[in-house]
């Protein structure tokens, strides 16, 4: 691929022939599978936690926290120097059940989050610029769509999307 981008320099004419001259007869080919990053994530987390690993909920050292019951622990590690520091690390499950549940859905808030920036056209949320609206707009009248209670409660879906 770096040899394309430089197709217009001198010498490029020899050094292209005697790159496709060294590929073999009966090169392999390669089979590319794209999906989404989120989809890397779709497994089993508790698998992870095997051989020797003993997760941060087992710990016996755990203490409350300001806003959580037997969430943190201490940890002495070395800094970029090697000298001994103690931190305070927090421990967000509670069990294995739990470990799997919220990693399945920071997952699933990945695949959201993809979607929407996808949506944005790549743009994030934060980079939207939203223009002025023309004098006295906020006064407006806007036409809705009325739905019933009972409709809205009935099991169905709504999509719901602002129009900034």
């Amino acid at each position: 691929a770096s040899i394309l981008a430089d197709k217009n320099r001198a010498g490029f004419k020899a050094e292209f022939k005697d790159w496709l001259e060294s590929i073999p007869q009966y090169p392999k080919g390669y089979d590319f599978k794209f999906g989404e990053l989120s989809d890397l994530l779709n497994i089993n987390f508790k698998s992870l936690l095997s051989g020797g690993f003993d997760p941060c909920w087992t710990r016996s050292d755990l203490y409350d926290g300001e806003d959580c019951e037997r969430c943190l622990y201490n940890v002495t590690t070395k800094d970029a120097e090697g000298d001994a520091k103690t931190e305070v690390r927090s421990c967000s499950f509670k069990n294995l059940n739990d470990f799997q549940d919220i990693m399945d859905k920071r997952r699933l808030s990945l695949k959201r989050a993809i979607n929407i920036y996808g949506k944005n056209g790549g743009r994030s949320g934060n980079e939207l610029l939203i223009p002025g609206g023309e004098k006295d707009c906020e006064f407006k009248a806007i036409s809705l769509k009325k739905i019933s209670y009972e409709n809205l409660i009935d099991g169905d879906i709504y999509k719901v999307n602002f129009d900034l």
